[in-house]
């Protein structure tokens, strides 16, 4: 399931041979020991020779040279890089690998301490001896290719994250494909040792936690394909197949980990790779089948791209799972650099086709906002044709209501008139006292309504209607028309109370009453008579004080709640919810108090 797992092996070839004429490696043996010091019990190595996983151990070499000569000594890989070298005298000479020796003519007895083995190396002791010149001349070449290679994955590498970084969507293919190139330049930089050189403490990581870790390319790969081809809108079949590979890599890891804590190498085993190729074969047929439904041609690159990877990667296995001796290194460089260039262009015809889409997009949303536009400017001039002609109308049927309500108007008070005029008339022809203030009181009732009439004419409307002015006329209008030989004052405070016409005309005929009453009975105690009104609103109630300096009358008097007077200001009252007070001191004093909860009144602040 890993894809650079098999790198490895390619570069652990046992080399047994002699580097030189001069030279030879005579005698090689091994002890398995965890100390630092250098045991005395050394066994012959042969092909059956099988060191325990994570176990340390000691080699011994004998080199016979027929002269004096300078060599170059490695041991393993170029990632192996934690071991070190003693010379036959048990002195320490140096760490880590391809060091250079001098050679004494005769035996040359040398120890190397390995804190680990590399299990990845089919033979234990994979020793091998150079001359200086050729060792050079050999070693040039692969790491020239390897620089480049690991500098142009990282270069894409930083291009990519960049993008991601700087880029103001924050796309995250970008940063899945910036971590699939940093895994390949990781594994790559390991086993070229470039990665130790730069940091030693990786030496003194055993290469199997390297080994395993590589689980984390493929999972990279795995988000990368999720995200390059959108494959949560586009199909989540083969997504939710995905996502299974991620977790079946996750669990890989986990089985790898777990066995190699217990000393057990399950990455060679023949079965154990057998069912991570098997599921690998069923899957990626599957994953190709469905992107090949997609026909898109971000589709056709990850397609090309998965089978250079497929193929790379299922070769790679079988090699490192029957340590095949092949030096497949640079042909895997040069499968991952097509894919990663083919990945590449991909990636830039993605952004180039986001950007046509989002193009297309725009332009359909600005077609779409014109036609909106327009289907909102038709809807608007139908509307305002529409309001246009209802406002017609209604004008049309309010003025008709004005000419009806004029009309009504003058109707009613032409019959406020004529009944005035009535009850004038009748007045003439009474003899009896009695009869006569009886007609006056109903004349003066229908004055009240004919003046509250004239108001609503005036407001053209049953809604605020002003007090003050209403009381004032009323009040003037009543001592004007009951004056004598006596003088009568009015003293009138009023606030700027509006209300309707229903309590305007309760409160009218109330004052009305009561000013008649006064000035019909009271005496005054002096020359003058004064009556005083007084209006207000306080704590949520309408007050009304009305009161007069009169005496009592030797006929009746007007402080008794008796007749027909008194009666209709009780019922007045009630009718709205209110309380009367009445008071005898130096004259009559009626309050009367109206809650607002009933009455609609407000105080008019303008």
């Amino acid at each position: 399931m890993r894809l650079l797992a098999f790198i490895c092996l390619s570069l652990c070839c046992v080399h047994l041979a002699i580097a030189s004429p001069k030279v030879l490696i005579s005698d090689l043996s091994w002890s398995s020991s965890p100390s630092t010091d250098i045991p005395d019990d050394f066994e012959k190595v042969d092909t059956n020779t099988t060191l325990p996983l994570k176990e340390s151990y000691w080699v011994k070499i004998v080199i016979e040279s027929t002269s004096e000569s300078t060599c170059i000594l490695t041991a393993g890989s170029p990632y192996m890089q934690g071991m070190s070298y003693y010379d036959g005298n048990g002195e320490f000479l140096f760490a880590g690998n391809n060091q250079q020796l001098v050679l004494e003519k005769g035996e040359n007895t040398f120890y190397i301490h390995y804190p680990f083995r590399d299990f990845k190396s089919g033979n234990n002791f994979d020793i091998d001896l150079h001359d200086r010149a050729d060792f050079y001349r050999d070693q040039y070449m692969p790491s020239i290719t390897g620089a480049i290679f690991i500098a142009i994955i990282l270069f894409l590498f930083f291009l990519s994250f960049s993008f991601y970084v700087v880029g103001k969507f924050h796309d995250t293919v970008y940063l899945y494909y910036a971590w699939y190139l940093g895994s390949i330049a990781f594994f790559f930089s390991y086993q070229y040792g470039f990665l130790g050189d730069f940091f030693p403490m990786i030496n003194t990581v055993s290469p199997s936690y390297v080994w395993i870790s590589s689980a984390s390319l493929t999972i990279a790969y795995l988000y990368f394909a999720q995200a390059f081809l959108d494959l949560k809108n586009a199909d989540h079949k083969v997504n939710r197949v995905i996502n299974f590979g991620k977790y079946f890599v996750v669990s890989v890891v986990l089985v790898e980990t777990i066995t190699y804590f217990f000393g057990v190498d399950i990455q060679h085993s023949v079965l154990y790779k057998s069912v991570v190729m098997i599921v690998q074969i069923v899957t990626m047929p599957y994953i190709l089948y469905r992107c090949y439904l997609l026909k898109t041609p971000l589709s056709w690159i990850f397609i090309s791209g998965a089978l250079i990877l497929a193929v790379t990667t299922l070769v790679a296995q079988t090699v490192s799972t029957f340590r095949a001796v092949a030096d497949i290194n640079l042909y895997v460089q040069i499968g991952l650099l097509i894919e990663v260039f083919i990945f590449s262009i991909g990636i830039g015809m993605r952004m180039v086709l986001i950007n046509i889409e989002k193009r297309a997009t725009q332009n359909r949303l600005i077609d779409q906002l014109n036609l909106n536009e327009k289907i909102q400017e038709d809807f608007i001039k139908k509307l305002e044709n529409k309001v246009h002609e209802r406002t017609t109308e209604l004008q049309k049927r309010n003025e008709e209501k004005e000419v009806l309500l004029r009309e009504i108007h003058h109707r009613v008070k032409n019959n406020l008139q004529t009944i005035s005029s009535l009850l004038n008339i009748q007045l003439r022809k009474l003899h009896d006292p009695a009869a006569i203030s009886a007609i006056k009181d109903s004349k003066s009732r229908v004055q009240v309504m004919g003046l509250l009439h004239k108001f609503l004419y005036q407001h053209e409307g049953f809604e605020d209607i002003s007090i003050k002015p209403y009381l004032e006329q009323l009040i003037k209008m009543l001592v004007e028309s009951h004056k004598t030989s006596n003088e009568i004052s009015a003293q009138v405070s009023i606030c700027n109370i509006k209300t309707n016409v229903d309590l305007a005309i309760n409160i009218g005929l109330i004052v009305n009453e009561l000013t008649i009453n006064s000035l019909k009975h009271a005496k005054p105690s002096g020359e003058v008579l004064t009556i005083s009104l007084e209006v207000t609103i306080k704590d949520e109630v309408l007050k009304i004080t009305l009161s007069d300096n009169g005496v009592l009358n030797n006929e009746i008097s007007h402080h008794e709640n008796t007749g027909f007077g008194w009666r209709l200001v009780n019922s007045l009252v009630d009718k709205i919810e209110g309380k009367i007070n009445v008071e005898v001191d130096k004259g009559l004093t009626v309050e009367m108090n109206i809650p607002l909860t009933s009455a609609i009144a407000y105080v008019d602040e303008t």
